[in-house]
């Protein structure tokens, strides 16, 4: 074995960090993954005791439960640990030394052909898993050029299994820098805008950053997807054989040199969507620019204010959101959506939810309305969609185009703007759509949506009877 791949071992047996050892030796922690990843070896020079340092450090950080498997791992006794230990890193260290060193068992990249290749999570997941324990915290960034077409509402299945491995836990934070192709995005619009809707807000652990690459090279020949400094996947489109190839790298020279590329371009290429906080939002003027550039389209996967009258909105605030009661921005904010014709696509469960329970997202927040309350609301409501200022359609949870079990947040549009919005915090967290072309697609989707045919969707009289049946059974 190498010096880094003994080293390697005994942390791991141990459970000794990477981290710990690095500060116990009085050394930065990236000297420690230096060694680790047999990128660079230890300077010996005034250190010739190194090994017997990091032997005592590494028996002196270990319960009796390590200590025993460390005993079983090297064949020796507890009183000869440490002396056993220093005695195998100094006989690795020499031999990673000496020319031969440089013929390894184990290459830092290796070629697969075709395109069954399985335990592609696995390998994800102990690759983020090893950038956690490099960094000693609890962030990992995660570089990918794959297409969304790729990923798709009805294959999500890679990041159920990858935050399932052991290890990844509830405070594990992913950030996906994703680079969307807008050419590809055009000839898969209900594809990507679906992906993106779900990819937005499906796990509190994985937050992605979608970057346009309109003015970019194509990606066509193949794609990349780089974890931290720990691993590299290019699946290779050879033009010679209709399968893909994969070819894996680990090593840390090419992934350094890689990422430090990567966060010198991200900085500098225009976001598809940004994040906005509440507070962020209310002293903006996105929201009025929002309102009167006119088209107001709703994709809804909660109930909403759709239609309330402004003094019922205040009445509302008052009794539910005493400190709401006299916010202009709110109050005029309501005003201005419903006095705008608009677009409502709302599911079906999100409104049985609302008529029987009276969940619905008001103000900004999460509440739940009192019978009396949305049967007022509801009447308005249907009001408002016989005088012809909403067009509201009920769609079935499960459509075509995007079920609601795929997403977590509310989409609006108009013809210049749009955004998206879901829980986060008991505040409504909005997410604005940043790319003018992605406007323009995510319309798209939605008149998609708006044309499904009757057996996904309820639309005028249909739509009308089904509220006024709720209201009769409430």
């Amino acid at each position: 074995m190498t010096f880094g791949q003994t080293l390697k071992q005994l942390l791991n047996i141990s459970g000794i960090k990477s981290a710990h050892l690095a500060a116990a030796l009085g050394y930065d922690t990236s000297y420690i993954s230096r060694w680790v990843n047999d990128i660079k070896l230890p300077s010996l020079r005034g250190n010739d005791d190194l090994f017997e340092k990091i032997a005592a450090i590494i028996v002196s950080g270990s319960d009796s439960q390590a200590i025993e498997r460390l005993g079983v791992a090297y064949g020796t006794e507890t009183a000869w640990l440490e002396e056993t230990l220093a005695a195998g890193l100094k006989e690795d260290y020499d031999g990673s030394a000496s020319p031969s060193a440089h013929i390894v068992a184990n290459p830092n990249a290796v070629l697969l052909h075709g395109s069954g290749n399985a335990g592609t999570t696995g390998m994800y997941s102990d690759a983020i898993l090893r950038a956690l324990d490099e960094a000693d915290g609890y962030s990992v960034d995660f570089f990918t050029t794959t297409p969304l077409e790729l990923y798709s509402n009805k294959n999500m299945r890679f990041w159920d299994e990858v935050l399932s491995a052991p290890g990844i836990t509830d405070d594990v934070r992913i950030t996906v820098h994703q680079i969307v192709d807008m050419e590809a995005f055009s000839k898969n619009i209900d594809t990507y805008c679906s992906t993106i809707c779900t990819l937005s807000k499906f796990d509190p652990r994985v937050r992605y950053e979608f970057y346009v690459s309109e003015d970019m090279p194509s990606c066509s020949p193949g794609y990349i997807t780089a974890i931290g400094e720990n691993l590299m996947c290019w699946i290779l489109y050879s033009g010679i054989s209709p399968e893909p190839h994969m070819i894996l790298c680990n090593d840390r020279a090419v992934l350094c040199r890689f990422m430090s590329g990567v966060h010198a371009m991200l900085p500098f290429r225009p976001k598809l969507l940004s994040f906005l906080g509440k507070d962020e939002l209310e002293k903006s003027h996105f929201l009025y620019d929002f309102v009167m550039s006119g088209s107001l389209r709703y994709l809804l996967y909660t109930m909403h204010p759709i239609y309330i009258d402004d003094a019922f909105a205040r009445d509302i605030a008052s009794r539910y959101l005493p400190e709401l009661a006299n916010d202009d921005f709110q109050m005029y904010y309501n005003s201005l959506c419903s006095n705008a014709k608009r677009e409502v696509i709302l599911y079906r469960s999100a409104l049985l939810e609302y008529i029987y329970s009276g969940h619905i997202f008001l103000f900004g927040r999460e509440m739940q309305l009192e019978r009396e309350d949305r049967a007022v609301h509801l009447k308005q409501l249907l009001e408002n969609m016989r005088s012809g200022a909403c067009q509201l359609k009920i769609l079935n949870d499960d459509n075509p185009l995007l079920s609601r079990r795929d997403t977590h947040l509310s989409v609006y549009l108009s013809r210049s703007g749009g955004f998206m919005a879901g829980i986060e915090n008991d505040w409504y967290a909005s997410i604005k759509i940043s790319s003018q072309k992605s406007v323009e697609y995510f319309n798209t989707f939605f008149t998609h949506l708006f044309s499904l045919d009757g057996e996904y969707m309820l639309s005028g009289a249909a739509a009308e009877e089904f509220i006024e049946r709720g209201l009769e059974l409430m």
